[in-house]
């Protein structure tokens, strides 16, 4: 699938990678880019961008929802690639 550089995906992207130390809501980044992207373009993004392994999720542990988190350095060498019925392909940590 094609991916376009829309000016939500550059403001989003950016915004992770200057806090690319932190953890966020779905919530907390969909207030940080309101001035580029509404709330549903952002829930997108950030399912499009775990796909393609520029931002990561983690569950919040017995709570509903996940923080994400910038992927930043060296891609983990334990990772590998199944495909899946959903999605091609699905990234697991091993």
């Amino acid at each position: 699938m094609k991916t376009y550089d829309t000016e939500a995906r550059r403001a989003l992207c950016e915004f992770m990678k200057n806090n690319a130390e932190r953890q966020f809501t779905a919530e907390e980044l969909c207030a940080a880019v309101s001035h580029s992207a509404g709330k549903s373009t952002v829930y997108r993004l950030i399912a499009r961008l775990c796909d393609e392994g520029e931002i990561r999720r983690i569950p919040r542990g017995g709570e509903r929802g996940a923080y994400y988190q910038a992927m930043t350095g060296e891609p983990c060498l334990r990772h590998l690639r199944l495909p899946g019925r959903q999605k091609p392909w699905r990234r697991l940590h091993l």
